[in-house]
């Protein structure tokens, strides 16, 4: 007989589980990818770094989801989404504990944040206004404006933590920093990735 319990237990440990294969494979396909002078650290730097031979870095964050929508795929990664603010939050900290701002900026100028998740993209989400600001379509006011809306927005007091420790950083630096940050979503193909 086997109790609740256990069955939650080990529910949580297969979705722990599933989450750490992404993350192996997640590293193990950008192992491959790697050329002459380039590293690939797995649990160092962040979940995957990647250094190129200019002195360029990579960080990955890597998410993982098992939720599914109707249709099957993976759930769409929202404004408000628990583990996008919690990933800003954590960048946002690693800038911090640079000592000073020129320190912090030159940091910034040689360093990429980069959300990898399964899941799926929603239409007119942040992400998207973050896209637009790299694109010079909006600027970084507007896109400030934009998370400072959902910080009124929200009823997690999690998330608004998060998105409070982005914001806390000073304009010219948290320019910078949105300048540097992408999201790859609906990475659901690792596996076949590796093998090609």
């Amino acid at each position: 007989m086997i109790h609740i319990d256990e069955k939650i237990e080990k529910f949580s440990a297969d979705k722990s589980e599933l989450g750490f294969e992404y993350q192996f494979y997640f590293f193990l396909w950008k192992l491959l990818e790697m050329k002459t002078g380039e590293t690939v650290s797995w649990e160092v730097k962040e979940d995957v770094s990647f250094d190129l031979s200019d002195g360029t870095t990579y960080l990955f964050q890597i998410k993982h989801t098992t939720q599914k929508k109707s249709g099957g795929l993976p759930v769409n990664m929202t404004n408000l989404d628990f583990d996008l603010w919690k990933t800003m939050s954590n960048w946002s900290q690693i800038i911090n504990s640079k000592e000073s701002t020129n320190n912090q900026k030159e940091f910034l100028q040689k360093t990429f944040f980069i959300l990898a998740t399964n899941k799926s993209e929603s239409k007119n989400s942040i992400l998207n206004q973050f896209e637009n600001f790299r694109n010079n379509d909006i600027d970084f006011l507007c896109l400030k404006s934009e998370i400072e809306k959902l910080l009124i927005k929200t009823e997690n007091e999690f998330v608004k933590e998060f998105i409070s420790n982005c914001l806390e950083l000073p304009d010219e630096i948290l320019m910078l920093f949105f300048q540097h940050i992408q999201f790859q979503l609906q990475e659901t193909d690792l596996v076949q990735r590796c093998k090609d």
